[in-house]
């Protein structure tokens, strides 16, 4: 079955999109696409003109991050997860290649299960999780 079809977006750096529309319309699923929480059918999704989910700083430095292999049950909250555990991370002055596996784990966690975005995994599971998800899968992250 085909979520999306044709959908071309293009947004040039400074700019923001907000993604509206009612329920089940596809807002979430485009969020969790970007990130690299489900894999696509067909066509390719590039950011920064690049494939991967990757971070730029403005020193130019880069860093990626492979998604975590797991079977998503749902297509809400993964943005929710990666964002509140990414700036966190970040507040904290973790290293971003460090926030960016975090928050990936997060979001990854909370598509994974049957619960809502209300139930935010705790730093423990979270780092229970990366911890497994390596010993099965190898290292997720890689500087560019």
């Amino acid at each position: 079955m085909n979520i999306l079809e044709n959908l071309d977006l293009h947004v040039r750096a400074g700019e923001s999109v907000a993604l509206v529309g009612p329920t089940g319309a596809g807002k979430s699923t485009v969020v969790n696409l970007l990130c690299r929480f489900y894999n696509i059918n067909g066509g390719r999704i590039l950011l920064h003109g690049k494939d991967g989910s990757t971070a730029y700083t403005n020193d130019g430095k880069s860093y990626s991050i492979k998604p975590f292999p797991v079977k998503a049950m749902k297509g809400f909250g993964g943005g929710d997860g990666y964002a509140s555990a990414f700036i966190r991370c970040l507040l904290e002055g973790w290293d971003i290649i460090d926030a960016l596996e975090f928050g990936t784990a997060s979001a990854s966690m909370l598509i994974s299960a049957h619960s809502c975005s209300a139930a935010m995994p705790t730093v423990e599971a979270v780092e229970k999780f990366i911890k497994e998800e390596k010993e099965l899968y190898g290292e997720m992250v890689a500087r560019v």
